[in-house]
């Protein structure tokens, strides 16, 4: 606090001051230690006019203007950081909740809300109304789930689908944590995120690459079709014109024998002809174009599971593998190869369509036996009327290891 001409002041308009003194007061504005303003105070007259009891009126007064001031900062700090987070949310289509075990009632965000179709008045929200938002087959899974994860405390994920009041349904992803609750209550924390889209987009994909193989198929064959009948047709007529002319030469008196002789050789060579047309057809169908070079065969099979991945989880099938990675380096085609793999891969998936969740086991293994490397592929699938060991289906491929031939076999089903 001072006293100064009101040349001085920092409120007085210069051109209309006051010929007398000026009475100032400034006082810092103090909020945990830290200084994030000042109050300035003026007055016309003596000095006295900020007596100490004023002073300390006005430092009370200061120090909760101070702390309304920084409340209103972080209150607007507070709702920018939580207009980011809604924000975010609805951008990445997620929702946060949390779940009381014990009174099985749970709270969440705007965009939990969305996702399950449930008023923002419902708070908290039910089990009840929860469940009911959940699609009928789904949820026994769902239920399942929970209870294990419940009693031992677990991460929880799990997908399943919700039906919206005007039927719409989305695919959701549900990922939460276990901890104690205000209450001492065991809850679940976690976010539900909306996955329908990715749903969506992996069903148009999994669709076109099935009209593509299914194009592709109908190509190759409509030109396998075409050059097969191309060339077996001209060996064909020959065989007949010759066959006919055959039968003249035999029909005339006197029979003419060499040169019935004659088209009946036309007719060898002609048939000789459609034969070497077959056995080529043959071979372009097996492919004879192979590529050697060394390479470690449980990698090649690693990526055959990797390329399935997606396959796999849909069809709800556990992988275990078993690779023996003492095994030598092989030498072969190994796009053959995979392609054998993923072939029996695909057929053990089909195989086990109609088993129960939990219960589709696809195995794979490799080991070094009787100088051949074996790989073998086993699956939980219906087993023919054909005994198959260990009531599943068995392949194997294997390689000599002097001459570098492969034998692919099959358990039939």
């Amino acid at each position: 606090m001072r006293q100064a001409g009101a040349e001085s002041s920092a409120l007085i308009d210069p051109a209309n001051a006051p010929s007398g003194k000026i009475a100032q007061l400034c006082l810092p504005l103090i909020h945990q230690h830290w200084a994030i303003g000042v109050l300035y105070l003026e007055a016309d007259g003596d000095a006295e006019i900020f007596t100490p009891r004023c002073v300390w009126v006005t430092s009370m007064l200061a120090n909760q203007a101070a702390v309304s001031f920084e409340s209103v900062r972080l209150f607007e700090a507070l709702r920018e950081t939580n207009m980011w987070m809604v924000r975010g949310q609805q951008i990445g289509g997620m929702g946060s909740y949390r779940w009381n075990t014990r009174t099985l009632l749970s709270r969440g965000s705007r965009e939990c809300y969305r996702i399950l179709d449930i008023d923002l008045d419902v708070n908290p929200v039910p089990f009840e109304v929860f469940r009911s938002r959940v699609h009928p087959e789904d949820y026994p899974a769902l239920e399942q789930a929970l209870t294990e994860a419940i009693s031992t405390k677990s991460p929880f994920t799990h997908e399943y689908r919700v039906v919206h009041r005007d039927g719409k349904t989305l695919h959701v992803v549900a990922v939460g944590q276990f901890d104690e609750g205000p209450t001492g209550d065991l809850e679940l924390e976690g976010i539900i995120t909306d996955v329908s889209q990715r749903k969506a987009a992996e069903q148009a994909l999994a669709d076109a690459r099935n009209e593509l193989a299914r194009a592709t198929g109908l190509t190759s064959l409509g030109e396998l079709a075409g050059s097969i009948i191309h060339e077996i047709d001209q060996p064909l007529t020959g065989m007949i014109m010759s066959a006919e002319a055959c039968l003249r030469w035999l029909a005339r008196d006197p029979v003419q024998a060499a040169e019935a002789r004659k088209s009946a050789a036309r007719i060898i060579r002609q048939a000789r002809r459609a034969a070497e047309v077959v056995t080529g057809v043959r071979s372009l169908v097996r492919g004879t174009q192979v590529h050697f070079a060394e390479f470690d065969i449980n990698d090649a099979v690693a990526e055959v599971l990797l390329l399935s991945k997606r396959e796999i989880e849909r069809a709800g099938v556990v992988v275990r593998t078993d690779f023996d990675r003492s095994s030598p380096r092989v030498e072969a085609d190994r796009v053959q190869v995979q392609q054998v793999a993923l072939n029996l891969v695909r057929n053990a998936i089909e195989a086990m369509a109609g088993v129960e969740d939990g219960n589709r086991i696809l195995a794979l293994s490799s080991g070094v036996a009787d100088g051949m490397i074996s790989v073998a592929i086993a699956d939980t699938g219906a087993a023919s009327a054909r005994p198959i060991e260990s009531g599943s289906s068995r392949r194997s491929i294997r390689r000599r290891e002097r001459d570098s031939v492969w034998d692919c076999r099959s358990a039939a089903r």
